[in-house]
C-alpha cells in the first residue's frame, strides 16, 4: 500500500468511528454488496416488450401486427409548422 493509500483508509476509519457498532455493520455490508460482480442482465427488445402486453388491446392480433398497424397510422416526423 501506498502513504496516501493509508492515509484515505486513516481518514475513513476515522470518520466512520462515532457510528454505532449498527451502523458500521451496515457500511461493511454496503461495501462487501459494491465489490461483487454486477449480474449482466438481457436486454429487452421493445418488441419482446411488447409481446408480455400481446392480446391486452383487445384482440387476437398478432403484436408484430399490431405494430405495424400503430407505424402506419402515425403520421410522419416530417411535419412543419
Amino acid at each position: 500500500m501506498t502513504t496516501n493509500t493509508l492515509n484515505t483508509t486513516d481518514y475513513y476509519v476515522e470518520m466512520l468511528s462515532a457510528l454505532s457498532n449498527t451502523e458500521k455493520l451496515e457500511v461493511i455490508a454496503k461495501l462487501i454488496e459494491s465489490m461483487k460482480p454486477k449480474k449482466k442482465t438481457k436486454k429487452i427488445t421493445n418488441l419482446e416488450m411488447l409481446k408480455d402486453f400481446e392480446g391486452s388491446w383487445g384482440g387476437d392480433l398478432p403484436v408484430e401486427e399490431y405494430v405495424s398497424s400503430l407505424r402506419n397510422s402515425t403520421p410522419s416526423k416530417d411535419v412543419s409548422w
